[in-house]
């Protein structure tokens, strides 16, 4: 059982059990909310040294008090058929992307329509994405370091894991909303990092 994102409604939450599965060289886990924070920043510190990116992947065309039914999602935490303005904020360290998630944290992590994470220069990536779920990839298919930082923030491996999208049925569906922090929304903490340097780099179609 763990802690939903407060942008995450889901009726079978306490089926969801914290671990991690990994094919090939993709990762994907369950984390608590009160974790996900704490994972993106440990991940930044096994890469010190590279230059990070912190992206953020903005759907298009959704207001600030939509609510989106997943019951349609895929297993990975991606919704399906939506278009994403994705950004990017480069030349970043541990220690800056400490800083920004210390005051953009709670929104961009409990935010249930948009996705954020970190890509390392050496091509690895992490990211939240929906319902806690955090998936990692290794461009050189060396996840070994990434499953013993998880490991050893209590987030085990499972030889099976079950997402809310394995579990999400047209009656029982993952319910995804905007994260309000103050009346501030993803959109004001873009607008917020655009000054420190954040740019819109491309659109993004989800499959479907």
């Amino acid at each position: 059982m763990l802690d939903l994102i407060k942008g995450c409604r889901f009726d079978g939450w306490m089926e969801l059990e914290q671990g991690y599965s990994v094919v090939g060289d993709w990762l994907t886990a369950n984390v608590d909310a009160r974790r996900i924070q704490t994972v993106l920043e440990k991940f930044a510190e096994m890469k010190e040294g590279q230059n990070l990116t912190l992206w953020i992947e903005e759907p298009t065309g959704i207001d600030d008090g939509s609510k989106v039914d997943e019951a349609t999602g895929d297993a990975l935490g991606l919704m399906e058929n939506i278009t994403y303005d994705v950004y990017y904020l480069d030349g970043l360290n541990a220690a800056l992307i400490s800083q920004i998630l210390s005051f953009s944290g709670e929104i961009l992590i409990n935010d249930g329509i948009s996705y954020c994470g970190i890509l390392a220069e050496d091509g690895d990536e992490i990211g939240k994405y929906q319902c806690n779920i955090v998936r990692a990839h290794s461009a050189k298919n060396e996840l070994m370091p990434i499953r013993k930082m998880l490991e050893e923030n209590r987030i085990p491996y499972k030889k099976e894991l079950l997402t809310a999208w394995d579990l999400s049925t047209e009656k029982r569906p993952v319910i995804s909303s905007r994260y309000k922090v103050g009346g501030a929304t993803v959109r004001d903490t873009i607008a917020v990092l655009e000054g420190m340097g954040l740019y819109k780099a491309e659109l993004r179609q989800s499959g479907g």
